[in-house]
């Protein structure tokens, strides 16, 4: 049995030593493939010598320098390609972000119910905050029909017998995820649609799911992850968030029923809960989306050349979010700039 590591890495050099450091102590040993996303720090100066370092410690260590930032899921896939050139073949592959230091049972533990779960094609870890205290993930859920993606735990304090079991989720989390390589044969790597990132790991489990495989959360995988290093400003994750979670929404668009349900309560969010800055995240989200509705990105999420009433109604969908999110960005610059009733003048 062999297992791989991919790391993506990009201007990580915060964090990756503790990255590498932490898989060097796993037990069973991975192979490691680096993916280096064109980073413009000191990140594969330390990668290198991290390889230097450990050329005596029996860990092998391959380093793929991309020399542009392909995005999250596209720095996989290229890891994954280094996995499948590998003679002897492998059966587990663990991603981990460049972020994310990991206890030393983790890989254990997801080997281990990967191997009492035969059916299972992606195991998650429990990830905290670097505080050792706070959950960040114990497994992830969608909430229907607007698709939003929680995590379980978040932000809960990390106690004893809360989230504690090994169960099967909606999804599991990218940043410490590892996936049976006859499932990915079966299902195909992340979309790449996805890049630079957000809502591949919800994507990929869906379809696992869809296919017959299982999605667990392993509580004893214990995982420390910083989050959202590669996405610092705040503005970029919200459109990046929300336009990743309308491309995971398109193909399920053709269902008039699930259709309306949606965009009436996607309208209902907009007019109630949104914020201004989410509602500008949104509407630029919805503005990329239409710009490339024409190319290849339905005919990628749906598998196959794109059926047209899936496109019509994609398009459609797109048109109403667009007026609908203009409209209210409107209305909330009117009341700014209206005084209210009573206002001294």
């Amino acid at each position: 049995m062999r297992v791989a590591a991919v790391v993506v890495a990009w201007n990580g050099e915060c964090w990756i030593d503790g990255c590498l450091d932490s898989l060097l102590r796993q037990d069973p040993r991975p192979l490691v493939v680096v993916i280096d996303n064109g980073s413009v720090d000191r990140t594969p100066e330390r990668i290198a010598n991290f390889r230097t370092s450990t050329a005596g410690a029996s860990l092998d260590v391959r380093v793929v320098l991309l020399g542009t930032n392909l995005g999250f899921p596209a720095g996989v896939n290229r890891g994954l390609d280094v996995v499948d050139g590998l003679p002897g073949g492998v059966e587990f592959v663990l991603l981990v972000n460049q972020d994310v230091f990991l206890d030393e049972r983790c890989l254990a533990a997801l080997v281990e119910a990967a191997r009492q779960h035969p059916r299972a094609g992606a195991l998650g870890a429990r990830t905290l905050y670097p505080d050792s205290e706070t959950i960040q993930h114990a497994g992830g859920y969608l909430l229907s029909p607007r698709m939003v993606g929680l995590h379980y735990g978040h932000h809960e304090p990390d106690e004893p017998g809360v989230h504690d079991e090994l169960r099967e989720v909606d999804f599991v989390t990218g940043a410490a995820m590892l996936l049976r390589v006859s499932a990915l044969a079966e299902v195909g790597p992340f979309n790449e649609a996805f890049s630079p990132g957000y809502y591949e790991d919800v994507e990929l489990c869906a379809r696992l799911r869809t296919a017959g495989w299982s999605v667990l959360i392993v509580p004893s995988a214990r995982a420390f992850h910083t989050e959202s290093s590669s996405f610092s400003d705040r503005d970029t994750r919200l459109r990046l968030a929300h336009r990743n979670r309308y491309l995971f929404l398109l193909p399920r668009l053709a269902d008039v029923a699930f259709r309306e349900e949606f965009m009436a309560a996607e309208a209902a969010f907009l007019r109630d809960e949104a914020h201004f800055d989410e509602l500008r995240a949104i509407r630029s989200a919805v503005l990329d989306l239409q710009s490339r509705l024409g190319g290849l990105v339905v005919k990628r999420l749906a598998g196959r050349p794109c059926p047209r009433d899936l496109a019509d109604a994609a398009s459609a969908v797109l048109d109403r979010l667009s007026e609908a999110s203009a409209d209210e960005l409107l209305a909330r610059v009117r009341r700014i700039r209206s005084p209210s009733p009573g206002a001294a003048q």
